[in-house]
């Protein structure tokens, strides 16, 4: 079903093709009779009036029919045959390509140093360290950092310090505008903190 819908030019093919074996079998048709009645004649079975040149006309009429029904054929066949459609593992291996860049787009848009707080004091920054993202912001004196992932629409990251003590759970979500939405989950707790937005220069 897939590939009569991705095959536009079906009904134009089978037209041409119809026309090739129409033409095909006119010719050799004609061909046919063109080797029998010289034999006919001669036998008297047949009484037929065909000069030299007649004769070398019809060969060439002949020849030039078969020559456009083979052409014709070849349209067809070769040159108007529908695209192969793509393979299961090909559709899936595409897919997972577009996926893999839909969420690589997602953390490069979160990239950047990001600014908040009273007089935008505090700032936080996200960037790529060798293929990873990753977040570091320095909170009440403690440099914290986390690598990122993605989590349906959000951006998640276990956030560590400096001796590699648990600081929480944060997630981050890129705007409309040029701002990052946060929020950070305590170890404990099972609800997130109040949202926390940040604004790029």
């Amino acid at each position: 079903q897939l590939a009569q819908q991705a095959d536009t030019l079906s009904p134009f093919r089978k037209g041409v093709i119809f026309a090739a074996f129409l033409l095909l079998f006119g010719g050799f048709q004609d061909g046919f009779w063109l080797v029998v009645q010289p034999k006919l004649t001669s036998l008297g079975l047949l009484q037929v009036v065909r000069t030299e040149e007649s004769q070398s006309s019809s060969i060439l009429l002949v020849i030039l029919i078969l020559a456009v029904g083979a052409g014709l054929l070849y349209v067809g066949t070769v040159l108007l045959k529908p695209a192969p459609l793509p393979s299961l593992e090909d559709v899936l291996q595409e897919e997972e390509t577009r996926e893999e860049a839909r969420k690589e787009l997602q953390l490069a848009r979160l990239s950047g140093r990001w600014y908040y707080g009273m007089n935008l004091g505090q700032s936080y920054e996200i960037s790529n360290n060798q293929g990873e993202w990753c977040f570091s912001e320095e909170l009440a004196g403690r440099k914290c950092s986390c690598t990122l992932r993605i989590v349906g629409s959000w951006v998640h990251g276990d956030l560590v310090d400096e001796k590699g003590e648990e600081v929480g759970l944060i997630r981050l979500r890129r705007t409309t505008g040029n701002s990052v939405v946060s929020n950070l989950k305590v170890p404990g707790s099972t609800t997130w903190g109040n949202p926390n937005e940040a604004i790029g220069w």
